[in-house]
């Protein structure tokens, strides 16, 4: 059964890539993501893993909509949340992390959603900071960064910004949207 866990990001005008990361994608045919009542359909924006799936916001006027999932598993689809269509503001931005709870004893793949990190990098290369540990991350898109968060002795909770630093020095920071717990 397909599950999602988390999307990002949430808002965003057309032609702006979203990512939506679960489970059980592998198993799924025809693939769609509905914004609204207007479904993207696979090849061309929808891309699919087992853990991933990637489709372009359509041209729809701004405002709030549903983001669904479909399948021929799913016809009625599964709900992955609300999206609103409008712009987004200019530069980079980190909007949000996940998982935001991390194992201090297990690295940790990280997903950082957000704006504009193709913009500023090349092939994607990037540094992230997870509080004072620095990791080599990669934009995947114009959305999304992968990292993953190395282990770090047990110490309590302790709540901690994620940067993330460009090849041409440009930052993006998520304050305290993630903690080791």
């Amino acid at each position: 059964m397909a599950t999602v866990v988390e999307y990002g990001p949430k808002k965003g005008k057309a032609g702006l890539p979203v990512n939506i990361i679960g489970d059980g994608f592998s198993v799924l045919t025809n693939v769609r993501v509905r914004f609204g009542s207007l479904e993207v359909a696979a090849p061309l924006t929808v891309v699919k893993n087992d853990q991933h799936v990637k489709a372009e916001v359509p041209s729809l006027p701004d405002g709030p909509v549903a983001l669904v999932l479909v399948a021929d598993e799913i016809p009625d689809g599964l709900f992955v949340g609300g999206f609103t269509v409008g712009t987004v503001p200019e530069g980079t931005a980190v909007t949000d992390v996940y998982p935001d709870v991390l194992d201090p004893n297990l690295p940790t793949d990280v997903r950082i959603f957000g704006y504009g990190f193709r913009d500023v990098g090349a092939a994607g290369a990037v540094s992230v900071m997870f509080g004072s540990s620095t990791v080599q991350g990669t934009a995947v898109d114009s959305t999304l960064i992968v990292a993953t968060a190395p282990p770090r002795p047990p110490r309590g909770t302790q709540c901690f910004n994620v940067t993330a630093t460009f090849v041409d020095g440009t930052q993006a920071v998520a304050a305290e949207l993630t903690c080791y717990t």
